[in-house]
């Protein structure tokens, strides 16, 4: 993509010799589209935020490209700015259709507030008996959640990095203790979360706080002997901005 956005600057010929003897005419960025990428994140996240940072880097570095990202959750897009870390990078919403919008397309209104306005759900819905559709739409609006929206950003928050180094590994492991208390099951009562603090403590304590916050998932559960829940709750946090009380 680096060659093909390459190609895409010095085609502009004329702007390009213009641009290279005067630095005037400088020549205009490419378009790029990323479509679907909260799913390509939840596939592969650590191959997806590599490629996304490179993009990133064309438009901020390089200027020869501007890159718009589809996600679908808050979790994807605070990905995506947490990437950025520069104020360069602007959240754009795509409203539903409301029904009035609609109705003269031959929409029910009726029927299309019922799936929540959503057009993609009330044509799935049509052949569903009208007693049955919001059931229906709560249904797969579920479904989509879980398998379309990011539960977290991917990315550590910027404020994480502004913390001295004592002060952020204080602030994750409080944070870490509350999230964990919080949760309402049998497998996190008082020995479990102590045994798991325990853990995550000699994880967090020995290593620097660069290498904490640029840990994927995955290399945080390795490293907590296969506890995929504690190192999502690591990343969960450390992808929200810290709290006031923690700053």
């Amino acid at each position: 993509i680096w060659e093909a956005l390459e190609q895409h600057f010095q085609k502009q010929w004329f702007r390009f010799a213009m641009y290279s003897t005067f630095g005037v005419m400088r020549p205009k960025p490419a378009i790029v589209i990323v479509d679907e990428f909260e799913e390509l994140l939840k596939r592969f996240p650590e191959q997806a935020l590599t490629w996304a940072s490179i993009l990133i880097d064309m438009q901020v570095w390089r200027n020869i490209a501007k890159v718009i990202f589809v996600v679908n959750s808050d979790a994807g897009a605070h990905t995506i700015l947490n990437l950025g870390r520069l104020p360069r990078s602007y959240v754009l919403t795509m409203d539903e259709a409301i029904g009035k919008e609609v109705a003269a397309f031959g929409v029910d209104e009726t029927r299309f507030k019922m799936c929540k306005e959503n057009i993609g759900l009330y044509k799935l819905a049509q052949k569903t008996p009208t007693d049955k559709v919001e059931d229906f739409a709560a249904k797969h609006l579920d479904r989509w959640a879980r398998d379309l929206h990011l539960p977290f950003p991917l990315e550590y928050h910027h404020t994480w990095a502004a913390l001295d180094e004592a002060t952020m590994k204080r602030t994750l492991l409080d944070q870490l203790r509350k999230h964990l208390q919080s949760r309402d099951d049998t497998f996190t009562c008082k020995e479990t979360v102590d045994r798991w603090m325990a853990r995550a403590e000699d994880i967090i304590m020995m290593g620097h706080s660069a290498d904490l916050l640029s840990s994927s998932q995955s290399k945080l559960e390795k490293r907590l002997d296969g506890n995929g829940v504690l190192a999502s709750y690591i990343r969960r946090t450390l992808g929200n901005p810290v709290p006031i009380s923690g700053m």
